[in-house]
């Protein structure tokens, strides 16, 4: 789980005896996510980190998810180093922000979250990349991936989609 936050997909994934190491680059943030979910791996490293050290954990992953966690404007190494470690029938799961929704005007580039209409005590603005359909499958492929599902899960009243999944393998060509 690269980007993990907090840990929640730990809960979920240790509750069915799935092996789970989370990652994220902010020190509170895996404190939080040691403390809750003692029962899962975590590890403090940021992409830049992750991916210029060398990697002494396991490899050959079956699965590698991203969490909404992929608001770089250049992705395409985090994506080189997550490729290798997976297995050969491994699977990349990318969850994002749907950008027919959220990039207004739609096109690639630099926007800021200031979270006012999230329900979380947090008063910080986060900046983010936000990228059109078509420059998720450039990046996907130029990562080394093909993309080989997108689904869009819909607000149940309002029909509208509320985020935007990529399921990636290995282009083992």
């Amino acid at each position: 789980d690269v980007g993990c936050g907090e840990g929640w997909i730990a809960a979920e994934a240790t509750s069915r005896d799935i092996e789970y190491l989370g990652i994220d680059g902010s020190e509170a943030l895996i404190h939080i996510a040691r403390r809750t979910y003692s029962r899962a791996n975590f590890l403090r490293a940021d992409y830049r980190n992750l991916v210029n050290q060398e990697w002494h954990g396991k490899k050959n992953y079956d699965a590698i998810v991203f969490n909404f966690s992929l608001f770089e404007e250049e992705i395409t190494p985090i994506l080189r180093f997550s490729r290798s470690l997976l297995s050969p029938k491994g699977t990349i799961l990318i969850q994002t922000l749907h950008p027919c929704f959220a990039l207004t005007p739609y096109r690639d580039g630099w926007r800021r979250e200031d979270f006012k209409t999230f329900p979380l005590p947090f008063d910080g603005e986060m900046p983010w990349y936000g990228r059109t359909l078509k420059s998720w499958a450039e990046a996907l492929s130029e990562g080394g991936l093909n993309l080989q599902k997108i689904s869009e899960p819909v607000h149940p009243t309002t029909g509208l989609p509320l985020s935007l999944i990529f399921v990636a393998s290995p282009n083992n060509d």
